[in-house]
C-alpha cells in the first residue's frame, strides 16, 4: 500500500478482514489518500508549518497518531496505528479513546500496561519503535517487513503453505493450516524469536 503511495489513515482492527484461508486483508479505504498530495489550487497550499491546508484525515482516535490531530499527515501515521494494534493484540489492553493512558501511549510511556512485562523484548522493541512520538523516527513498512522475527514467522508460514500446495489440496480450509491464525507447535515461538539480541536495531 505504501509502496503504491497510498496512506490508509484509519487502520484499526475493524478494518482488517480475514479471508477463508486465514489471511489478513486491509479494507475500508474511505479515508485513504495518495501521498504525498500534489498541491494545486483546488486542494489548497502548504501553511508555514508545512501542513496541507484544506486536507483533513482523522480516523479512529483510539488508534490515531497524535500528530494527525495537529494536521501532520504521512505514512508514519499508519505505522503508529499498526503498532497500537500490535500492542492491543500482544497485551490484551483496552485501547483508550481519550484520557491519561491515551496521552501516555503517545509519549512512549508503556508503564501502565502491565502485560508488557510478559512480552518478548524483541516484540516490545518493535512496537515501541512503531509508536514513537516523533513520526520521523518510526520504521517504514518495509523495515517492519524485514524485521528478523517477522521474517522468520513469514518464512515458516510460506514453507507450510508450499507443502500444502505441493500436496495438491488448495481448498481454503486446508490452506488455513498455514495462516497466521493456525495453531502451532510448542517450538514455534522459540524458532521465530530466536535470540533476543538478534532483534532489529530499533534505534534507527
Amino acid at each position: 500500500m505504501h509502496q503504491s503511495n497510498v496512506v490508509h489513515f484509519d487502520l484499526k482492527p475493524a478494518n482488517i478482514f480475514i479471508t477463508a484461508a486465514g489471511r489478513f486483508k486491509i479494507g475500508d479505504f474511505g479515508m485513504a489518500s495518495f501521498w504525498p498530495r500534489k498541491v494545486t489550487q483546488d486542494n489548497g497550499s502548504l501553511d508555514p508549518r508545512g501542513r496541507l491546508a484544506g486536507f483533513e484525515r482523522e480516523g479512529d482516535k483510539m488508534y490515531l497518531a497524535a500528530e494527525v490531530l495537529q494536521g501532520r499527515y504521512g505514512p508514519e501515521a499508519d505505522i503508529f496505528s499498526f503498532g497500537m494494534m500490535m500492542l492491543e493484540t500482544a497485551t490484551n489492553i483496552v485501547v483508550p479513546a481519550q484520557g491519561d493512558l491515551w496521552h501516555k501511549l503517545r509519549d512512549e510511556d508503556f508503564s501502565p500496561v502491565e502485560a508488557v512485562e510478559e512480552c518478548s523484548t524483541a516484540l516490545m522493541q518493535l512496537i515501541g519503535s512503531m509508536m514513537r512520538k516523533d513520526p520521523v523516527r518510526r520504521p517504514s513498512a518495509k523495515a517492519i517487513y524485514g524485521h528478523p522475527v517477522i521474517t522468520r514467522a513469514r518464512t515458516r508460514m510460506e514453507h507450510a503453505i508450499e507443502e500444502l500446495r505441493m500436496a495438491g489440496d488448495v481448498r481454503p480450509e486446508v490452506l488455513f493450516k498455514a495462516s497466521p491464525l493456525a495453531s502451532t507447535d510448542e517450538s514455534f515461538l522459540d524458532e521465530i524469536l530466536g535470540s533476543e539480541c538478534m532483534a532489529m536495531d530499533c534505534s534507527l
